[in-house]
């Protein structure tokens, strides 16, 4: 009996280390947007802040699920927050200003595997200009900025060892995914197509593959995974002259309302389904079989998922 109790511990315990059970965290709601969370099978849908300032966005759960980074308006312009969650929740009066010295607005965070780091876009100062790459330290609010370019950066994602930054930057008159050596600020072109933008990279928790949108000269959305190996690319869902892309021109942000999360196990990933109008649904992928499933029905606009 002790045998079979420890078993079943073990199992239990592979299946939270593979992510299966952590629930995906997005943005919801039209217009000013809440936070939320949703677990992976669709169940146990919460909202997490009411109507604050003029609305929180694209939240990211540190990878020991204690801390969560979002956009916000509470500090008088778009800034990034952190709060402490206590049972997958926002904890009560636990909201401080992330980046200690900010100067302007912010935009995509992402934490490192370690935790110890957090990425981010941000104009150098005030809410215009051609967006940077920044790196800041969760615990003490200190920034450092990476870039100073003519051209806009978006979506960083860090690779496993925290040396690299995959993001979304022009390459030609199209926008591509490069990598950059934050040690060293080099930075290569991992992928970009002639007449198609490629946009909101994600990579994989081992590294191994970067999920991202393709939006065609039509407009159409398809949502493809890249072996970083092999080089090869897949088409996971949709199809060209399918799915129209929602611009939101407002944000000065290409597709601000797509997004990209790998689960903890990298075995799936969830991503931003466009339904028409305003209304978008969360998706996960399986992309070993192909498999795609629906998870949200709200009715309204679910985005900017992350799963931690």
């Amino acid at each position: 009996m002790i045998k079979k109790i420890l078993i079943l511990f073990i199992c239990l315990s592979c299946q939270l280390a593979k992510g299966q059970e952590r629930p995906i965290y997005f943005s919801g709601g039209f217009g000013f947007s809440d936070l939320f969370r949703v677990n992976a099978d669709g169940s146990g849908t919460q909202r997490l802040t009411v109507k604050e300032s003029r609305g929180e966005y694209q939240p990211q759960v540190s990878p020991d699920g204690k801390y969560v980074v979002f956009n916000t308006y509470r500090y008088g312009g778009w800034k990034l927050a952190i709060a402490e969650l206590e049972n997958g929740k926002i904890k009560k009066g636990w909201v401080r200003k992330l980046v200690g010295s900010s100067k302007g607005y912010e935009y995509d965070a992402n934490w490192s595997a370690d935790g110890k780091s957090v990425a981010f876009v941000g104009f150098p100062s005030g809410r215009s200009g051609r967006r940077q790459l920044f790196l800041v330290n969760p615990a003490d609010g200190k920034a450092e900025q990476l870039t100073n370019t003519a051209y806009g950066h978006y979506a960083p994602s860090f690779s496993p060892d925290g040396k690299s930054l995959y993001y979304q930057a022009a390459v030609g008159e199209v926008y591509g995914i490069l990598r950059m050596d934050i040690a060293s600020r080099k930075t290569e072109v991992i992928s970009s197509s002639e007449d198609a933008h490629e946009v909101a990279p994600a990579l994989s928790p081992d590294g191994s593959q970067l999920a991202f949108y393709r939006v065609h000269a039509d407009e159409s959305v398809t949502v493809h995974v890249l072996d970083l190996k092999a080089k090869t690319d897949k088409l996971i869902y949709g199809k060209k002259e399918g799915e129209k892309s929602f611009l939101n021109t407002a944000w000065d942000t290409p597709l601000f309302s797509y997004s990209i999360g790998w689960s903890s196990g990298g075995d799936r990933f969830v991503f931003t389904k466009h339904h028409g109008e305003s209304i978008f649904e969360l998706y996960i992928a399986t992309p070993k079989t192909g498999k795609v499933k629906q998870i949200t029905s709200l009715k309204e606009a679910s985005t900017q998922p992350s799963w931690y």
